[in-house]
Parts: structure tokens; sequence; C-alpha cells
């Protein structure tokens, strides 16, 4: 198999940001078999794309999933043929993710009307 190259001696900053997010975002839940971190259970960000291919994806959150350490050691040089499956997952988190800020709005602006109305029932 390709070996992936070492991370920099300096700490990267960047990619610890990107990996937290990766983490939140799946609520530290492999993508594949469902497992949730525990004491027993490790988690790993994992890059859709390698970033060594894709250097400008490396830190983009749509490059990542969430999975468990097994999964992640069970794809290991053969990353490629489950890009399409991880791009599909990403695109229904995507539109969770739009859904829920929809959601927020819709909440924001009836909360505007029904202020409008109380002060307009004031007066």
């Amino acid at each position: 198999g390709i070996l992936m190259p070492k991370r920099d001696v300096k700490h990267d900053v960047k990619h610890d940001k990107w990996r937290n997010r990766v983490y939140k975002r799946f609520h530290y839940k492999c993508v594949m078999c469902g497992t949730v971190r525990s004491d027993t259970v490790q988690i790993e960000a994992h890059h859709i794309r390698r970033w060594i291919d894709h250097p400008e994806l490396k830190y983009d959150i749509n490059n990542g999933c969430c999975l468990c350490k097994n999964c992640h050691v069970s794809i290991n040089n053969e990353e490629e043929k489950y890009i399409d499956q991880f791009d599909k997952i990403i695109e229904a988190k995507k539109q969770e993710e739009l859904e829920r800020k929809k959601k927020k709005l819709d909440l924001w602006i009836w909360l505007q009307l029904w202020k409008k109305l109380m002060l307009n029932s004031l007066n």
C-alpha cells in the first residue's frame, strides 16, 4: 500500500480544528457501523479524499467523516472504493444542517412577528 506522509513536526492546529469539527458534526459516531465513541471505542476523523492527493481539501469539513478504528483499518488502501458512499453521507449531512438552519430561521421570523403583534396590541 501507499504510505501516508508523517505529520509535520510542528503541531498542525488547523488539522486539529478540522478533526474536532468532523467529530462534532457526526456526534463521534462511525458512519459505517454506527458505533459511538466510548472508553473502549476510538473514533477517528477520516479524509474522504486523501489530502496528499487533494491538498486543497485538507481542512474542508465536507471532506471528512468519522470512522471507528476498526472500520478505518478495514478500508485502509481501499479508500477510493468508499468515496461515493461517503459523499452521499456528506450530502445527507449538509441537507440535515440546512433543514436545521431553516427551522431556526422560521422560528426567529415567527418570534419577530409575535413581538410585533404583542407591541401592536399594547397600543
